[in-house]
């Protein structure tokens, strides 16, 4: 192949093998670009994949961290509903026992006076 340093022109033929080769060296090119843009696009997949995931898995922690606090809440509320239900009942039946009890004018439970045997000493 010539070349103009030579001080000839180029033929026809020469000019089109050399347009040929510039086509394949910019074709050459835009498919390295291409493939470059794959590999971001696929990488960018990737990494909103992996990102993705990543919050999922952050959320179903947080879910889960915030559903034991939950669990623990609900348990102590149940505990002290039952400590209020039982101190409520304690009251009413002390309550009952000061009054007295179904006609034996006693003072309360525990409290029935002298026995029989206690009262002849």
């Amino acid at each position: 192949m010539c070349t103009w340093e030579e001080g000839r022109i180029p033929s026809d033929a020469e000019i089109d093998r050399l347009f040929g080769s510039l086509r394949r060296i910019k074709k050459d090119c835009e498919d390295i670009v291409k493939r470059k843009n794959g590999n971001v696009f696929r990488w960018s997949l990737l990494h909103r994949y992996v990102m993705t995931s990543y919050n999922i898995l952050r959320n179903v922690l947080k879910c889960s961290d915030e559903a034991q606090i939950l669990e623990v809440q609900i348990k102590n509320y149940c505990i002290a509903v039952t400590v209020s239900d039982l101190r409520r009942q304690n009251q009413t039946i002390l309550q009952r026992g000061t009054g007295s009890a179904a006609g034996t004018g006693s003072g309360g439970i525990g409290n029935r006076g002298p026995t029989v045997t206690q009262a002849r000493v």
